[in-house]
């Protein structure tokens, strides 16, 4: 009786007091413009990040150049990845609205103190606070939007998600070049810490306060994440779609792309014209392919052509001179079109691939552990390039990074062809 009334408990919301009440409907789109604004806000100093952070760094002579700009986006990354597990647990015991006010504070600060920073070592424990920040509300609007959603309207529903982060990505990054420009590094992200709290302000007026919280029922034994990996599809899944792409989001765009265009002594301004590409595109690309996997149910295959496509992507430096920039427009493009195609069907796959994770540890929780792990490729990313640099220079940095990321998504487009479709519920039937 315990099984099935908490599987009843993870199809279906009950009163917390038993009686009949109120309804309040949630939607996707209630949070969608406070996502929007706080994204907005970090992706202001996405075309510049590592230049500023260059600039610090450059008179330690223990310190490669190319590693003082890697480590901030690694840093950053790293506090993501160690808070996603944790945020995304609190999110489901005390509310979205909570977590996102809670998360907001460091934040803010972080920005705040990354535009004060005087030297790279105190740059990186400030870029470490706004991870933790960023963690904290993301997890909280993604846990928000999942809690909203029919079944058969996840791929679409977490599109909302994705498309609010994308749009902003356009915005903010071409908003950052030109306030670069214009007032300097340091005002930027001072701006930034201004908009994480207008973020904040409208949760606070905007969302009630979540009456589910705390009330989701609770799986007899003990929760264990690391049971995750036992679940094939799973571990596959991470380690060579999640995590290479996150390699290349974070290594070649946020990295390569800014730092190879300053060597070409290109401005602020003009290297955000030139990342925008990848938001721009895929803010197309994402909700077509949120309702093309809706509908046709291929939702594994259409992650291993994206991820296929972007390692492709990362090799178009090999077609063009040292001096040329349309490699690299061309390789944003492509990078765009694989994460468009993936990013909502990887998370809507999650409760298929995992139902019987998802209902004895919770959505979130599981989210937060995919979260953590798509985080290690971020951080893995910039820190390889920053390797490869020295190495093989801009180009070769470029072509190492697209070698390891379509090679991991060769490996996952073959056991994807296994992977069939439906909830997967062997792992319960095994212990049944």
């Amino acid at each position: 009786m315990g099984d099935v009334a908490a599987r009843i408990h993870f199809l279906y919301r009950f009163s917390p007091s038993g009686r009949p009440g109120i309804l309040i409907e949630r939607r996707a789109t209630d949070i969608r413009l406070a996502l929007f604004l706080f994204v907005f806000s970090e992706e202001l100093s996405r075309s510049f990040m590592p230049l500023f952070a260059g600039r610090l760094g450059s008179s330690l002579a223990a310190l490669p150049v190319e590693m003082a700009m890697a480590l901030p986006i690694a840093v950053f990354m790293a506090g993501i990845a160690i808070a996603s597990p944790w945020a995304g647990e609190l999110a489901g015991r005390v509310g979205a609205r909570r977590v996102f006010l809670m998360g907001a504070v460091p934040a803010a600060l972080g920005s705040l103190l990354t535009g004060l920073s005087t030297s790279v070592f105190d740059l990186l424990l400030w870029r470490a606070l706004t991870g933790v920040g960023y963690a904290m509300v993301t997890m909280a609007c993604q846990s928000y939007i999942s809690s909203s959603l029919r079944d058969n309207e996840r791929a679409q529903g977490m599109g909302v998600y994705v498309a609010a982060v994308l749009t902003a990505g356009i915005g903010g990054s071409a908003m950052g070049g030109v306030l670069a420009e214009r007032v300097g590094y340091r005002v930027s992200f001072f701006v930034s810490a201004a908009m994480v709290v207008v973020a904040g302000l409208l949760v606070s007026r905007l969302l009630a306060v979540d009456e589910l919280a705390g009330h989701a029922p609770q799986a007899a034994g003990r929760s264990r994440p690391l049971r995750l990996f036992k679940n094939w599809r799973f571990t596959l899944l991470m380690l060579f779609s999640a995590v290479p792409a996150k390699m290349a989001l974070t290594g070649f765009l946020f990295l390569l792309v800014p730092v190879t265009l300053a060597r070409q002594s290109w401005e602020p301004g003009d290297i955000a014209r030139i990342m925008v590409l990848y938001p721009l595109v895929m803010v197309l690309i994402s909700p077509l392919a949120s309702r093309l996997a809706d509908r046709l149910g291929w939702r594994a295959g259409q992650v291993a052509l994206g991820g296929l496509i972007g390692g492709a992507g990362l090799l178009t430096p090999l077609l063009g001179g040292g001096g040329d920039v349309w490699p690299l427009a061309v390789a944003n493009v492509a990078l765009a079109v694989s994460h468009g195609m993936s990013a909502s069907p990887t998370l809507a796959m999650l409760p298929d691939i995992c139902w019987t994770e998802c209902r004895s540890m919770g959505y979130t929780n599981v989210l937060g552990l995919v979260r953590l792990i798509e985080r290690v490729g971020s951080v893995l990313g910039p820190l390889l390039v920053a390797a490869f640099i020295p190495l093989w220079g801009l180009t070769g940095a470029a072509l190492g990074l697209g070698a390891v990321v379509l090679a991991m998504a060769a490996v996952f487009a073959i056991a994807s062809a296994a992977y069939g479709s439906g909830p997967h519920i062997e792992t319960e039937e095994e212990e049944v």
